[in-house]
């Protein structure tokens, strides 16, 4: 009986071995066979406390994530629902965190991240990018928050490893006077008060492969003059409408960019913008706070950038440039294909009007109806060049409603435009929620007269 009964147990065993081993086949860890170079690129997406967290697989992952190239540190992943970037014990955990990442084997960086919303300590954040520095970091970003201002170090604004730069700091930055970035092609300032020895106030930038360049809310504090040297520099973006920033800093900038190809100036000119030798200049917006303020200043600007090809321009700059004692110099946009107007404080129609006589090629015109007049006696006694609107083939216009100024406005265009082909015209919220006042206007833009027997007009 011993053996009638072994025998299929035998059998039993044996099958189920067989399939156990072909489990086990499917299942194996085929991850951890991976060469080390495509475990490190793979844990490299994954935020540093993540990558991490994978020493606990197994002893063969305990010390993978070590090398590394990408460290994303996050102060917001350490916090439980208890805890908030303000409690003191959070705040310590995470730097000593981050110093125990940062003292490990030193691999060279390709992006060090470094995000927190909590109060850090200044000498500490110091010693990270001393150390991410010495460790050839090529991507650097740096979003946090002091109580104090700080001098980050020296060896920081002579880096020659990297390339990208990215600082988000809500407070007080002191500068050297000489920053050079052999090998930076962008660089972003967020929220930053700049600020440099008194006794000089003066900073200048020397980045000789820079392309992009971006700054975002930030002032210059007890700086006279900022000199900008980026022969190769491509894009420039400046914004500093903010309020809290916007003060009387008698400061200026000197900005050097010949291969300069698009600018973007949101300026309430707490510091004014000299720009020099932008042939290559293709496409520029500018809007300035309070622009009549600075008439020359403005006006030399304007001339910089007078080549361009796609041009944005504020209602506010515009009514400026037309008050007497600038309009005789007011450059000529002779190359502008495209022309947008942005704003909607009152706006005379007849000076965007004397803006596109000296636009002999314009194709496309983006304009905004709000609280913008055309006089009807203008359209009758106003006299207009040959070459006027000869090029025109597409309008956009936006917040009509209903009023006899914006008609005079569109149907002075569809008269004057030769070539229009499509005229596109969006009204506010109020005209499309009543479809049969919405009908009558729509009948009424029809039965305008037109230049161009071809042009269409998209109503919505």
């Amino acid at each position: 009986m011993d053996a009638s009964t072994s025998t299929p147990i035998s059998k039993r065993q044996k099958l189920l071995e067989g399939h156990n081993s072909g489990a086990s086949d499917e299942t194996r860890d085929r991850l951890s066979s991976l060469p080390g170079k495509i475990l490190h690129h793979i844990l490299s997406f994954l935020p540093t406390k993540y990558a991490v967290g994978t020493s606990i697989l197994s002893t063969s992952w305990r010390y993978i994530w070590t090398s590394v190239p990408i460290l994303d540190i996050c102060d917001h992943l350490l916090f439980s629902n208890e805890r908030t970037s303000g409690d003191p014990i959070v705040m310590r955990n995470f730097m000593n965190f981050v110093d125990r990442v940062l003292l490990l084997p030193e691999v060279d960086l390709q992006k060090f991240c470094l995000t927190c919303e909590g109060d850090l300590d200044a000498s500490r954040v110091n010693a990270w990018i001393s150390t991410v520095i010495r460790r050839k970091v090529r991507e650097l970003i740096i979003e946090i928050m002091l109580e104090d201002s700080l001098a980050f170090p020296r060896c920081l604004f002579s880096c020659e490893s990297l390339k990208i730069l990215k600082i988000n700091f809500s407070d007080g930055l002191t500068l050297p006077t000489s920053i050079s970035f052999p090998r930076l092609k962008v660089l972003h300032f967020h929220s930053i008060g700049f600020c440099c020895d008194e006794s000089v106030q003066q900073v200048s930038f020397n980045c000789a492969l820079l392309e992009e360049f971006q700054m975002e809310e930030c002032a210059w504090l007890k700086i006279k003059t900022i000199n900008i040297f980026a022969p190769l520099l491509k894009r420039l973006e400046i914004n500093d409408h903010s309020t809290y920033m916007v003060a009387a800093y008698d400061c200026e900038m000197q900005i050097h960019a010949e291969n300069l190809i698009s600018l973007v100036l949101n300026s309430g000119l707490s510091c004014m913008y000299f720009l020099h030798n932008l042939p290559s200049i293709v496409n520029a917006s500018v809007d300035l706070d309070s622009p009549e303020d600075y008439g020359p200043s403005v006006i030399n600007l304007l001339r910089e950038i007078c080549n361009v090809k796609d041009l944005t321009l504020s209602r506010d700059l515009i009514e400026a440039l037309f008050r007497p004692e600038l309009s005789t110099n007011i450059p000529k946009f002779s190359n502008v294909t495209r022309l947008r107007v942005t704003g909607i404080n009152p706006f005379n129609g007849s000076h965007l009007i004397s803006l596109l006589c000296d636009m002999p090629d314009i194709e496309s015109l983006n304009i905004e109806l709000q609280n913008c007049t055309l006089g009807e006696n203008f359209l009758t006694l106003a006299t207009f060049p040959q070459h006027f609107l000869s090029h025109l083939k597409s309008v956009e216009l936006s917040s009509l409603y209903r009023y006899d100024n914006e008609l005079c406005i569109i149907k002075f265009l569809l008269q004057n435009a030769r070539v229009l082909e499509k005229m596109t015209i969006n009204c506010v919220a109020k005209l499309s929620a009543d479809p049969s006042e919405q009908l009558e206007v729509c009948k009424k833009l029809l039965t305008l007269p037109r230049f161009s027997a071809r042009s269409v007009i998209a109503f919505s």
